[in-house]
């Protein structure tokens, strides 16, 4: 009887050890729950601001392709002023010299 009581004083103990140990491991589990629970929270708030500035990004993207194209035709109708101003200067210059050839005729 004593050896029975032994016994179960001793399987008493491992229960009462293993029941300290799962309440530690169920606390445990709690706060990694809610460290994930942050985690995620963070995730997506960070998910949100890099959909934001990927939004930022993309309008500024547009603008610079815009004034690229903007930029670009303004560059043809310069280069087309300018041929026409230089057409123009040779032409004034062919009629000055015509002219002052003319005008040192007897």
């Amino acid at each position: 009887m004593k050896n029975i009581r032994e016994r179960l004083a001793h399987l008493e103990a491992i229960v009462q050890a293993e029941s300290l140990a799962l309440e530690t491991l169920e606390a445990q589990k709690q706060v990694t729950q809610d460290e994930i629970i942050e985690s995620e929270a963070a995730i997506f708030e960070l998910h949100k601001e890099l959909k934001e500035l990927q939004e930022i990004l993309d309008v500024q993207t547009k603008a610079v392709e815009q004034v690229k194209r903007t930029t670009a035709k303004a560059t043809k109708v310069l280069d087309q002023a300018l041929k026409e101003i230089a057409s123009m200067v040779a032409f004034l210059s062919c009629k000055f010299n015509v002219l002052a050839n003319v005008s040192h005729l007897p």
